[in-house]
């Protein structure tokens, strides 16, 4: 939401002064959302802001006022109401000292439709004439995290149940049964360049997505896209975190610091941002423990699959971890669509392709294929007693 609303206003800034975030201090506090932020809004209301000369009750009064959730409701409501623009999370709308929930807007326009459950959906379409959906069944569906579930909260679902309503998506839902002139699908789009766009378009939109993007003159890898092979790499063993139920692989681990070590070395990196993408919390909180102690010149960000939709970088490095067992989790096509397409430049993907590719119809062995034949994805497969620095970071250029 913050990136959103942030993006919004660096293309109108005349919109500054019509916009109201509302949001958690954390979300807000330090970003350029800060002046239109909800709570600094109200503050200007804020008794000790006020003439100390005033008589005792009116501050008294207006002090009253500001403690409760009916007065900051009010408030909210005075001062805000002739604001044009307000930007919420769809629970966010229901907070009572937001005083929106009370309020009936002449549009809502919903981003990331496809991420939220039918009731959160309801929420800010309930205050509205019209509304616009906006989202990607072909990515993340909604996510519940195990506390939700919790027996203390009331939870009395079986897990088949938890898991039907889990795999529908009310926004696909609304897609399919919406008139012909009620929905449309954005056909082109600007982040990925052209070599990955082809790939996830193939992959995951049947062909209809194209790619704005062209660009020649990319040398800091082979290809726009480079899947390093671990298959044959002895050690590349995932286990059990110490602390969780999680998994990591130190192997891997290994050798994507020495891509990361590489990158720094060359200096050429210096102005793009990298993003590592890990579908194991376990293995993320590793990385992003080796890299803050790494003291790299780059500009890095680490997290998981789940967390990283809405997110892009100028590279993707995506870690798959696992070297055996059961890897739904990893072949789920949303996810990899998702772990993909945040890729603006280059996406280097490390796995075991033996480990990933034992189903007919995975979605590794389709990104191998289409990646090769249209001679974007350069694979590189390593040797029993691979060397890191030779093997893994030849790949930069």
């Amino acid at each position: 939401m913050t990136k959103l609303v942030s993006d919004l206003l660096e293309q109108i800034p005349k919109l500054r002064d019509e916009v109201v975030r509302y949001g958690n201090n954390e979300k807000v506090q330090g970003t350029d959302l800060e002046p239109v932020w909800h709570e600094r809004l109200l503050s200007v209301l804020d008794p000790e802001r006020g003439n100390q000369s005033q008589a005792d009750v009116s501050l008294q009064r207006w002090e009253k006022l500001l403690t409760t959730r009916e007065g900051r409701e009010s408030a909210a409501k005075w001062l805000l109401g002739s604001k044009h623009l307000h930007a919420a999370t769809c629970t966010g709308m229901a907070r009572a000292d937001y005083g929106l929930w009370r309020r009936t807007f002449d549009i809502a326009i919903i981003d990331e439709a496809g991420k939220a459950f039918g009731a959160e959906l309801l929420i800010p379409a309930s205050v509205a004439k019209k509304v616009v959906l906006v989202g990607d069944h072909n990515q993340l569906p909604p996510t519940v995290t195990t506390d939700v579930l919790d027996l203390d909260i009331g939870y009395r679902l079986s897990m088949t149940e938890v898991e039907e309503l889990l795999r529908r998506n009310m926004f696909h839902e609304i897609f399919e049964q919406l008139p012909a002139d009620g929905k449309g699908m954005l056909t082109t789009q600007f982040r990925m360049h052209k070599d990955i766009g082809d790939v996830v378009s193939e992959m995951f939109y049947d062909g209809h997505l194209d790619s704005a993007r062209s660009d020649e003159g990319w040398d800091l890898t082979r290809r726009r896209m480079t899947f390093v092979d671990f298959s044959k790499v002895s050690n590349y063993r995932h286990r059990k975190s110490n602390v969780s139920q999680s998994i990591e692989n130190r192997t891997e681990r290994a050798a994507v610091h020495t891509l990361l070590a590489r990158m720094s070395k060359t200096g050429k990196f210096k102005s793009l941002s990298i993003l590592v993408v890990c579908p194991y919390e376990a293995q993320r909180k590793a990385v992003k423990d080796e890299i803050d102690r790494s003291g790299y010149e780059l500009d890095l960000e680490v997290t998981t699959v789940d967390a990283v939709q809405g997110g892009e970088a100028n590279i993707v490095i995506l870690m798959m971890t696992r070297s055996s067992g059961r890897v739904q989790f990893l072949l789920d096509k949303h996810r990899l669509n998702v772990a993909l397409s945040r890729a603006r430049d280059a996406v280097i993907v490390l796995g075991h392709v033996d480990c990933l590719t034992k189903s007919a119809d995975s979605p590794v062995s389709s990104l191998l294929q289409i990646g090769e034949r249209n001679k974007s994805l350069d694979l590189v497969r390593l040797g029993a007693r691979a060397d890191f620095k030779r093997d893994v970071a030849s790949i930069i250029t």
